[in-house]
């Protein structure tokens, strides 16, 4: 978009000389007559005649005449006509101006107010239109209507700019017929025949969605040459369907109609159970049967919703989001399926289903050896989503016979059967043969699944996960060369899983991954030789895609994406773009935008949305840098916050003089229909006296619908701010949220101010940014009237300068050249001294030198990682020696600024830190805060090396802060 943009400059410049060149047509010459008969007989162009084809392509078009060829573009002729003249008279009282509108003309103005074709040409009065039917109609006004018909809601400047991305015009005619100042039918014609190749909302070209829609029949449209027999779509792939079933209260049986593909089966975010986690889902080797392992069982005959979603066959057609109702039932009684001698002292059990893992009893199993010597069970792991067991014994077992008795109380499923006991007579014949890879199930760029042809176990200290993240154990297992080490490595039975930082990727194509010699064992404890194995890895080249948008607040949205995420793409706020429910982009409204490393980022709002919203997304990467295309996700968040008349505000201008009018802001978007509805003067009463009651008082809903102008002749009512008050009885938001009853706490009603000035405040929020909240909309903003200085009034450099508006009133965000102290201890301040900036009543901005308040938030600038006998360094001047013990080693934080040395012990509540072998250290226990200025010292008790340790900030900041109490900024994890 951004690019398209840039081409658009040079297209412009260009058109313009070139109309300086080109010479008239002749006054009977068009450019489009066989378009226009084309569109003719297609039913999508009418001229001067509704019987016969007259297309009179010379005759200038006025506004009402464009929208007309808008919507009979899009074969909507039929709903028009259907429209009652009770509809036509309701949609046609929120035009202002209908008395301007031809009679013919009204039904198609009333259609397009009902489906939102237009929004009129003044935004001050919206919900209200204007819609201006005798203007001439210019050609940037003509391709709106057409994007609007077509499903694209588009701010103004990008109007030109999205009729080419869309393909529905090319970016020179974009600019040609887009600065054609007055419209006649010809290039209107030349635009919908252009239009019809355009790809619509929906993602169908347009002249495909009128076949679709039965407007056109497909053999016409490919007659007339709007669509290639070709390139029609062919016929829709058989949908992607399921079964489910279950046998047992932790697993779902899914069966598809057809095979699947691998991993977009077995990816757990696929699937979603109500009141249920997806542990766990495998393919099966049919290719058809996927099996969910849930994270808890269910109970008897509860009944769940199934949800699946983003599964493609095998030849990447997705599934449609479908949900069906599963019934859990077990019946079954579980039996032991196999048992074997898998090593030294254990026993390999097979389960016919999963059993709970909170229910197993090693004192039901019973073990002898051939002189009937009973020899004792140690332990019992479950594996394989708890359907086969680790029985492993205290003592070694010797070769020969041996006999192995499982109880029926040893294991017992979900549905609290007890597995039917069973005995084995076994002989024990000791492996001697060494544990080999013997291929792998997956190879990605950052993960690889190896299989070995026994069960085996890691020869390394694991974490309480069950990981092996430990640094100097990780360098035995690595791809093409020992730089390339693996992150982590956990395995289940004879599966292991390799995980790679990007940084250590794999290449895509032929690889070689290894696995260090000894670096596992199996149960017999015979140790791996070296292992190398060539695998082929898979290269993802499609672009993430939006998964869900979901509204946890009404500031608030998560969205998850289809894959892992570059964090930086992620959270950068130039690829997300919100839009209103007019298509008008909302500046600077979105506060924070963090991802968890997985799929889902989370967007804060600074303050809360009501209705309908799009998001734009752009430029988003996936881990392996395939960049996603725009993407418009529209939502809806509903609001749930009852109005408060604390929350209103009234200012009357022009007070006592002619010209008297009382603009009430609400600060939200209110009902202007109804019972409640703001624009109903029975509800406003100054100081008892009933506004409706008063001769020739008018009242106009503006702002889009949050506020009212309530128009009252002085010489028939004298507001006198000093002493009146506001009464409002009970109104309504638009989502239907109420007002409370007036009580005794309303009874002096809402203050009535002047507004002689607009107020400010200043904010440095941070380095290099400064964000300044005036009181009221300074529709007319003029930067000249404002000025950052320094305290002995130097000019401060302003290198970007944007608005935006929070609660309706403006917030303008200067970005400085240079840096400012992060705790302004060299003070700064913004300056107004210019008088071009106003309102929309001609209040000017108050003329003065305001303080700008420090809200910067202190950045950790360096992080020193110090053993205990390294606490001093004369060199680089440092000497951290008092604090700790001598056996206490140090990790430095030293900020931007002096922090808050109070409470700075919680300040380990805010810091992550990890020992040499990846696990976790506990905050004010293991590790301990202090402050001395800038610096954060943390003391790392009893540790004298701190190598491969690890620091990361909490997921979020909740203590560290400046003098000013400001909350520090998160920091990227460091590693010694």
């Amino acid at each position: 978009m951004r690019n398209l943009k840039k081409l658009f400059a040079v297209v412009m410049t260009v058109a313009m000389l070139a109309s300086l060149m080109v010479p008239a047509l002749a006054a009977d010459s068009f450019k489009y007559e066989a378009e226009a008969k084309k569109l003719y007989d297609l039913g999508l162009f009418q001229g001067n005649s509704a019987t016969s084809y007259e297309p009179d392509l010379g005759t200038s078009l006025n506004r009402q005449a464009g929208l007309a060829l808008a919507i009979r573009l899009m074969g909507k002729d039929a709903e028009v006509d259907a429209m009652t003249a009770e509809e036509i008279s309701t949609q046609l009282a929120k035009i202002v101006d209908a008395d301007e509108i031809t009679e013919w003309a009204k039904p198609y103005a009333a259609y397009a107010v009902k489906n939102g074709l237009t929004n009129g040409i003044d935004a001050n009065i919206l919900p209200n239109v204007k819609f201006g039917a005798q203007l001439d109609l210019t050609g940037k006004e003509f391709i709106n209507f057409v994007l609007k018909a077509m499903g694209y809601q588009v701010a103004w400047d990008d109007v030109l700019t999205k009729a080419a991305a869309v393909g529905m015009l090319s970016a020179g005619d974009a600019v040609t017929f887009g600065t054609t100042a007055v419209l006649n039918r010809d290039s209107a014609v030349g635009i919908m025949a252009c239009a019809l190749g355009g790809t619509t909302s929906a993602g169908v070209v347009l002249a495909q969605a009128l076949v679709d829609a039965g407007a056109v029949s497909a053999e016409a449209m490919a007659e007339a040459g709007f669509l290639d027999p070709s390139d029609a779509p062919t016929e829709a792939p058989e949908e992607l369907t399921f079964t489910a079933s279950t046998d047992n209260l932790v697993q779902i049986y899914v069966e598809f109609d057809r095979e699947v593909d691998k991993d977009s089966a077995e990816d757990e975010d696929n699937y979603s159970v109500t009141d249920s986690e997806v542990k766990n889902a495998s393919l099966q080797d049919d290719g058809v049967t996927v099996i969910l392992t849930l994270k808890e069982g269910r109970d008897q005959q509860d009944v769940a919703d199934l949800t699946i979603k983003n599964v493609k066959d095998i030849d990447g057609n997705a599934i449609n989001e479908t949900t069906i109702e599963v019934d859990f039932l077990d019946t079954t009684i579980p039996s032991i399926v196999d048992a074997s001698v898998a090593g030294k002292n254990t026993f390999k059990v097979i389960l016919s289903e999963p059993v709970n893992p909170d229910e197993v009893d090693e004192s039901a199993v019973t073990v002898k050896d051939a002189n009937d010597s009973k020899i004792f069970v140690k332990e019992i792991k479950l594996q394989n989503n708890n359907t086969e067991a680790l029985i492993s014994l205290y003592s070694t077992l010797k070769e020969g016979e041996i006999s192995l008795s499982i109880g029926s109380k040893t294991f017992e499923d979900y549905a609290q059967f007890s597995v039917i006991g069973k005995s084995f007579d076994l002989l024990v014949t000791p492996d001697e043969e060494d544990p080999v890879v013997v291929g792998y199930e997956s190879a990605k760029r950052g993960e690889v699944v190896l299989v070995w042809n026994e069960d085996i176990v890691i020869d390394a200290t694991l974490n309480e996960d069950g990981e092996l993240v430990d640094a100097e154990a990780l360098e035995d297992y690595y791809h093409t060369n020992s730089k390339n080490k693996a992150s982590k490595v956990t395995k289940d039975g004879n599966k292991m899983t390799l995980t790679f930082e990007e940084d250590e990727w794999l290449p895509a194509g032929t690889a070689y991954v290894y696995v260090g010699k000894e670096a596992v064992k199996d149960l017999w404890d015979n140790k791996n030789a070296q292992q190398m194995i060539k695998v082929e890895v898979e290269v993802d080249s499609d672009a993430p895609e939006v998964d869900s948008l979901e509204v946890d607040k009404e500031d608030k949205i998560t969205v998850k994406y289809t894959e892992k995420l570059k964090g930086k793409t992620a959270e950068d706020e130039d690829n997300y773009t919100l839009l209103d429910d007019k298509g008008k982009e909302v500046e600077n409204i979105i506060s924070t935008i963090s991802y968890d490393n997985d799929k889902k980022v989370t967007i804060n709002f600074y303050e809360p949305l009501s209705g309908d919203h799009t998001l734009i997304i752009e430029d988003v990467e996936d881990v392996y840098g395939n960049k996603m295309p725009e993407t418009n996700i529209d939502f809806n968040v509903g609001d749930k916050t009852d109005p408060e008349y604390e929350d209103f505000e009234a200012i009357v201008y022009k007070p006592g003089v002619e010209g008297q009018m009382l603009k009430v802001s609400f600060g939200e978007k209110m009902a202007t229909e109804g019972k409640y509805s703001v624009n109903d003067l029975e509800k406003y009463f100054i100081s008892g006296a009933a506004l409706a009651d008063v001769d020739d008082v008018k009242i106009k809903v503006v702002d889009d619908g949050k506020a009212v102008e309530i128009t009252i002749p002085h010489d028939e009512l004298e507001i006198d701010p000093a002493n009146d008050f506001l009464t409002i009885t009970r109104v309504a938001d638009a989502a239907g949220n109420y007002t409370p009853e007036p009580s005794s706490d309303y009874v002096g009603g809402i203050e009535i101010k002047t507004a002689n000035v607009i107020t400010l405040t200043a904010e440095a929020t941070g380095a290099k940014t400064i964000k300044i909240k005036f009181s009221d909309n300074v529709v007319k903003f003029d930067q000249r009237d404002i000025s950052v200085v320094s305290a002995v009034y130097d000019e401060l450099k302003i290198a970007e300068f944007s608005l935006g508006l929070d609660k309706d009133k403006t917030v303008a965000t200067l970005t400085m050249a240079k840096e400012m102290k992060y705790d302004l201890s060299d003070a700064v301040f913004v300056k107004v001294d210019g008088t071009r900036s106003e309102n929309t009543y001609g209040v000017k901005l108050d003329q003065g030198t305001f303080d700008v308040e420090d809200k910067i938030s202190p950045k950790v600038d360096e992080i020193l990682f110090l053993n205990a006998d390294s606490k001093v360094d004369a060199e680089e001047g440092y000497d951290y020696s008092a604090y700790g013990d001598a056996d206490d080693s140090l990790i430095v934080l030293t900020y931007t600024e002096t922090l808050r040395n109070v409470n700075a012990g919680n300040y380990a509540h805010d810091l992550v830190v990890y020992n040499k072998k990846g696990d976790k250290l506990t905050a004010a226990v293991d590790y301990t805060t202090v402050v001395n200025g800038k610096d954060l010292i943390v003391i790392i008790e009893d540790v004298e090396d701190l190598a491969k340790f690890t620091i990361e900030p909490d997921k979020d900041i909740e203590y560290i802060q400046d003098l000013k109490e400001n909350l520090a900024e998160s920091f990227d994890k460091e590693r010694n």
